[in-house]
This record gives C-alpha cells, structure tokens and sequence, in this order.
C-alpha cells in the first residue's frame, strides 16, 4: 500500500512488469550457441573460412568432403577488382549430419583484401614472393536456413568487418564484429516458440590455426560478446512472460564448448553443432 502512495502510476510497483526471467535468458543462450556454432553456418564456420584462406588465399570449391561426422559440399565464385584491390567471394555450402536429422544450407558474399606488412594491400596470400602479414574480411551479405531436431533457424541478413592478424604464421588471430538477424523456431517438450532476433556481436582474439577445417572446433579459442534482443512467440505452452527480450551475452570458446553467459545465466554448448550440453538446466 505504502509503494501504491508514494509511486503511484509508476511501473515500479505495477506487477504487469516481467522481470528477466532465467527461462527467457536460457532461450538467448541456446539462440546464441546455434549463431556461434560451426554447423549451423555461425561465427566458427565464417572464421573457418578466413583460416583456411590464410593458407590456400582462397576457399577451396569443394563438391562433397566427408568426415566421421558430417558432409557438405560448398561452391565458390571469386572475382577480382583491380580498382579495389579487392576479392569478391561469393559462396554456397549445404552441411548434412551422417544421421540425416542436421541439415545447414546458406549463401555468402565476402570481400577479401590481403595486406602486406606495411598495410599495402596485394591481390595474392603470396603475390611476387611477399607473404600477406593481415586479411581484411568482410561479410557483405547472406542468408541461411538450419534444421536441427530442436532449433529450425532463418537468417535473413547477416554482415561482419573482421581484420585476420598473424597470417603469415601458423597461428590467425581474429577480431572485428558481427550482424546478424533471423529467427529461431525452438520446440521443446513443454513449449513450442519463434524468437524473431537481431544481434550485434564483437569477436575479441578469435585464435586459431590456418588450413584444414577439420576438428577446427577442437583448436579454436576467443571470446566473443554484444547484445541479443528480439521477440518470442508462443505456438503452445508458455513457460515465460517476457515477450520482447533483450540481453547482454558473452561467449568463452576453448577446447570445443562454448560457454555462454547471459544474465546470470551460464550454458555450455558444442562449438561444432551448437547443441546445449547438460549443466544443471532443464531444456523446455
């Protein structure tokens, strides 16, 4: 009563107010490992691209590459602009687990500059015996759709300026930021739910190693942060009141988990296919 006398019409005391509720920051976390994870066309899969160019100069057009885990085959489109002194990468790529019930498909566009050590870009990873120092990477545009047992995700824009230090080495460190926006249909026993997202991302010392991709999930390291925000809504069930949700994130990748925060939230996932390990939380 005395809160009603002293503030009232103020949202301070109006119980219609939803707090952050953890159920809500556990649906950002899961978002955020499906757009980190490798499989599913995240941040790992566009770093796996810049690593591998920093050993070939380009992404190999491969047309079906198998492992003990996944197969996908990629297409790949490259021009070069003398005025700009500049690469256009244009990419396709289709990712299916050997069980069938993982399937990825999306479309890329990159603009690639190589630069010397002084900063002076050169049209090759090696051109005239000059070894690239740095790659400026740009995702200019692109579109995917993802299909997991649990997650069916859209993206419908997606861009990044990330600069790739030490590629003359055998080590790539990479830092820049992350666009993206999309949504993610998310069923689970208790409730079905589409969360309608954008998020802006920073990748901070994102290491590691040049060449194959193969278990790059295993050898990457860094830490990635920004903000989540969007909408949830419920198709059945109704496990929290927030409709229109917003949350600061931040992702430690080592030794293949992604470990996301979010509001007092903690959640490990798998870097490759962005799946929710168990750690006390209850999916729904």
């Amino acid at each position: 009563m005395l809160c009603a006398a002293l503030l009232l019409g103020s949202a301070a005391c109006d119980s219609s107010q939803p707090e952050l509720d953890p159920a809500a920051s556990q649906d950002v976390a899961e978002s955020v490992a499906a757009l980190v994870s490798e499989d599913n066309g995240g941040v790992v899969d566009q770093a796996a691209d810049v690593y591998e160019m920093a050993s070939a100069g380009s992404i190999e057009a491969q047309t079906v590459v198998a492992n003990a885990k996944s197969t996908f085959g990629s297409t790949v489109e490259r021009t070069y602009d003398e005025s700009t002194r500049t690469w256009t990468i244009q990419l396709s790529r289709e990712r299916e687990d050997v069980d069938g019930d993982r399937f990825m498909s999306m479309e890329r566009t990159y603009t690639v500059q190589f630069l010397d050590g002084d900063g002076n870009p050169q049209q090759f990873l090696v051109t005239e015996g000059v070894h690239a120092h740095s790659i400026h990477f740009t995702i200019d545009d692109g579109s995917s759709t993802v299909h997991t047992p649990r997650i069916e995700a859209e993206t419908r824009n997606l861009s990044g300026d990330w600069t790739a230090t030490g590629v003359d080495t055998d080590t790539v460190m990479l830092n820049g930021t992350y666009h993206r926006e999309g949504s993610h249909k998310i069923t689970g026993a208790e409730a079905e739910r589409t969360l309608e997202f954008e998020v802006d991302l920073t990748v901070t010392d994102l290491v590691g190693p040049k060449g194959s991709r193969r278990d790059l999930s295993q050898k990457i390291s860094g830490t990635v942060t920004g903000r989540w925000q969007g909408t949830a809504a419920f198709a059945t069930g109704d496990i929290y009141r927030e409709r229109t949700i917003e949350r600061n994130v931040t992702i430690e990748i080592a030794d293949g988990v992604q470990t996301i925060y979010v509001n007092g939230v903690e959640l490990s996932a798998d870097v490759r296919t962005g799946v929710i390990r168990e750690n006390g939380f209850r999916l729904r």
